[in-house]
């Protein structure tokens, strides 16, 4: 009887000391930790929308926030607001850079028509692609490779893609598009090449260039 009084007092003490230290963890956080923190706190809440007219401000918080403490870190609890910040300004200069050029100025519209694949002498192929306002159409090719059987005459690719977004690296428009039968997500940048279009398109089976031949 004893041993087992003594078992739930010692028990009993444990669970005191957890609750005391979880106590103490946010109790024993300093005044002055907790005003630096908020500080980094109320500058984040007044970004708002991001433009690009915000980034020298942006940096500003950014630097702010990396001059605070690794326990004065943990209590900025709207840091994702500010990563969300730096992206967004990068991707605006992108766009922006883009906007600017004339050369990657490429239009929904520009999509429309027929491409077609660089030839491959191993196996002597060519993939053909139709795209239209709103889906996006295989249209056959000369190769008999059974690994693309799936892929047949006027096979529908997507019944829709997009076209909004920026391949950071390249600095080019990007796009995007679903395969319900293969499952898989495909992206595409676009850009003009000696005045022609020329569409990447990565995605396995594809992963290849493509060139526009005409508007149907």
């Amino acid at each position: 009887m004893k041993q087992k009084v003594k078992r739930i007092a010692y028990f009993i003490s444990l669970v005191i000391l957890c609750i005391s230290i979880i106590i103490c963890s946010g109790a024993c956080v300093s005044k002055q930790d907790r005003e630096a923190a908020q500080s980094v706190v109320s500058k984040i809440e007044t970004i708002g929308d991001v433009t690009l007219n915000k980034k020298e401000y942006i940096n500003e918080v950014y630097n702010s926030y990396n001059k605070l403490t690794d326990k004065q870190k943990t209590l900025v609890t709207n840091y994702n607001v500010l990563l969300n910040a730096i992206d967004g300004i990068e991707i605006l200069e992108i766009e922006e850079e883009i906007s600017n050029d004339p050369n990657r100025n490429i239009s929904r519209s520009d999509l429309l028509g027929i491409w077609q694949s660089k030839y491959d002498p191993s196996s002597s192929h060519y993939w053909n692609v139709w795209i239209t306002q709103n889906s996006i159409y295989y249209m056959g090719s000369k190769t008999q490779d059974p690994g693309f059987d799936i892929l047949k005459s006027e096979y529908l690719i997507a019944t829709s893609y997009s076209f909004d977004g920026v391949d950071k690296n390249l600095r080019l428009k990007k796009g995007e598009f679903y395969n319900s039968d293969l499952h898989r997500r495909f992206s595409f940048t676009v850009q003009i090449k000696n005045d022609q279009f020329v569409m990447y398109i990565s995605g396995s089976p594809i992963n290849d260039w493509f060139y526009k031949l005409g508007q149907e």
